[in-house]
């Protein structure tokens, strides 16, 4: 695990680790609602335009696309932990939104006597179902580790990458689509998930072959000669 650490980076690592701590201390002392209303409270224009765009970085589309790049321009070992760890986030997810924990309802739900009190933003359809743990949270943090994996070893990258995976669950909590709960356990899936796949993919031997360093582009221009 330590050599794991030492390749996605110690930042990265540490600044999720701290975030877990954290997260964890604030489940245990307050109510699960009051993130929600917290945020619902600095609701302004400029904020509410900010978060409805920002949050897509934490969207499937942008995963899908991501890892199309890695596909074609990236080495195939890279593309697959990039391919794996999507995957795996995405079919966990699902199966516990839509399986395990399908009547788990979201902030709407909870507050729905007071929604002419709160701040909506305009063009986002407030969801009401399905709302553990957050896809979208799960998929912006599982996107920020393995681009910092990729960029091994930029400290700077690291602290860019986790503030968008970070800033992205916030953006559910602001959006009046999840509560903080659901964004924690997200981080903590793809932690989980993303770490193991990269794991399994760096100490593999049959990842490590020649041809798994080039990319698919590469290996289709070999060919043709």
């Amino acid at each position: 695990m330590a050599n794991i650490i030492q390749r996605v980076g110690k930042t990265f690592f540490f600044l999720t680790l701290s975030y877990f701590v954290l997260g964890f201390v604030l489940l245990l002392t307050i109510n699960k609602g009051d993130a929600v209303l917290f945020l619902n409270q600095l609701h302004n224009p400029c904020s509410d335009i900010f978060f409805k765009y920002f949050t897509h970085l934490g969207s499937g589309q942008l995963a899908a696309i991501l890892f199309f790049i890695f596909l074609f321009f990236a080495p195939l070992r890279k593309t697959f932990v990039v391919g794996t760890s999507f995957a795996l986030m995405g079919i966990l997810i699902q199966f516990l939104k839509k399986i395990i924990f399908p009547q788990a309802g979201r902030p709407h739900d909870l507050f729905w006597m007071e929604m002419d009190k709160m701040n909506l933003v305009e063009g986002v359809v407030v969801r009401t179902d399905f709302s553990f743990p957050s896809g979208h949270t799960a998929a912006g943090y599982i996107i920020a580790l393995v681009l910092v994996w990729s960029l091994q070893k930029k400290a700077h990258w690291a602290i860019i990458f986790f503030a968008i995976a970070t800033t992205v669950g916030i953006s559910r909590i602001y959006l009046f689509q999840h509560f903080f709960i659901d964004t924690y356990f997200g981080t903590l899936l793809s932690f989980v998930i993303g770490y193991s796949v990269i794991w399994y993919f760096e100490q593999a031997k049959w990842a490590q072959k020649d041809w798994t360093h080039h990319s698919m582009i590469q290996l289709l221009r070999s060919k043709k000669r």
